[in-house]
């Protein structure tokens, strides 16, 4: 049973990791914070899933198109320095959200368009900071480490989305803005504190060649590329995260409590399955691990939108995160497994990574945000 428990080993022996992982999990809190009230802001300003989908693509085409050729850049300069000036960024609009907030009346496009400033920063400091791990830990604590990144996820969805509708309740949706802009001052600590994080090895190229080199690298590389197209078959067809507001309106009256629950009931499952993540680490046929947590994902997706009585609906949609988790936890999607195991850690670590992870990472990014 202990063996199947999160190794908690990268926290107690190295500080910079225990600073950025602290950082990450706050910052994330305040941005899950942010996504429900943004989307509840949305909903009651204009009663259109239009425009809840209109947030997605606000906060997916930054990341798509801008996210690549930032990929490049942070293959080419010290990558510390540019965490902070995309964290610095993040903060900044999360400053203007409450601003907008608390005023009242503002046009959506204008909500629209700080969601997409902060996705830049976002697409920029992303594969930015996911070079971090590698070269924080030696070989043998990198899946821990990468496992504990995933479960400073799953706890912030959990949480994070939960208190947002008590906020929401309470301060409306500049109140949540301020707590995300806060939470940020943690994550530029965590960053601030590292050492210096130049790549290694031969200097990505500029512009589109860069792009195009990552590109190839995903495609001539199997479990990737099967990874990829995996998830992004998931996230185009089962991701009705724009929907939730209109369930929520249709079922529970539109009250905010309950549309933060639609996102930690997400958490629940994953959160449950990340802890036992030793489970799936340990198992040789990750590709398999995937497309059952895809099935059962989408199945549960299915009773979800079936079930006619709202109180049974938490469950199956409970249920059909803890099974997707077999494929989005540390084990499976972000690899935790043992280095001789071919998995997401083995391909970064055959990567001759630090030269290449910025464009890896950035690649990957877009093509989940595709979704």
């Amino acid at each position: 049973m202990i063996r199947a428990l999160v190794d908690v080993t990268p926290l107690r022996v190295s500080p910079p990791f225990r600073r950025l992982w602290l950082g990450r999990v706050f910052s994330g809190f305040g941005s899950q914070m942010t996504l429900v009230a943004v989307m509840f802001q949305v909903w009651e300003q204009t009663r259109s899933t239009v425009w809840t989908g209109a947030v997605g693509l606000a906060q997916a085409l930054p990341v798509i198109v801008f996210g690549l050729f930032a990929g490049t850049l942070v293959d080419r300069v010290d990558r510390r320095k540019f965490a902070l000036v995309a964290t610095a960024g993040q903060a900044a609009c999360s400053v203007l959200l409450a601003v907008q907030g608390f005023l009242g009346d503002v046009p959506v496009v204008v909500v629209l368009g700080l969601v997409a400033a902060q996705s830049c920063f976002v697409a920029g400091g992303g594969p930015a900071a996911r070079t971090f791990i590698p070269r924080l830990l030696p070989p043998e604590q990198l899946p821990a480490g990468l496992a504990l990144n995933r479960i400073a996820f799953q706890g912030a969805m959990l949480l994070g989305p939960a208190l947002a509708g008590l906020v929401l309740g309470r301060f409306g949706v500049g109140g949540c803005y301020v707590v995300d802009a806060l939470t940020f001052g943690l994550a530029f600590f965590g960053v601030f504190g590292l050492p210096e994080m130049r790549p290694g090895g031969e200097p990505s190229r500029p512009g589109l060649r860069g792009v195009l080199d990552g590109l190839a690298f995903l495609v001539r590389t199997p479990l990737v590329r099967g990874a990829l197209l995996t998830d992004l078959a998931m996230t185009v067809l089962s991701m009705p995260i724009s929907l939730f507001p209109l369930v929520n309106a249709e079922r529970f009256a539109g009250n905010p409590h309950t549309l933060g629950l639609f996102l930690s009931a997400v958490a629940v499952g994953g959160v449950g399955a990340s802890v036992l993540s030793g489970t799936f680490t340990r198992l040789p046929r990750p590709g398999r691990v995937m497309l059952a947590g895809s099935a059962a994902w989408g199945a549960a997706l299915a009773a979800f939108g079936l079930i006619p009585n709202r109180g049974w609906g938490w469950p199956a949609w409970s249920w059909r995160a803890r099974r997707t988790r077999c494929r989005w936890c540390p084990a499976a999607r972000w690899s935790s497994w043992p280095p001789r195991t071919p998995s997401w850690a083995g391909w970064r670590r055959r990567s001759r990574s630090s030269a290449r992870r910025g464009r890896t990472w950035a690649t990957c990014a877009a093509a989940w945000w595709r979704g």
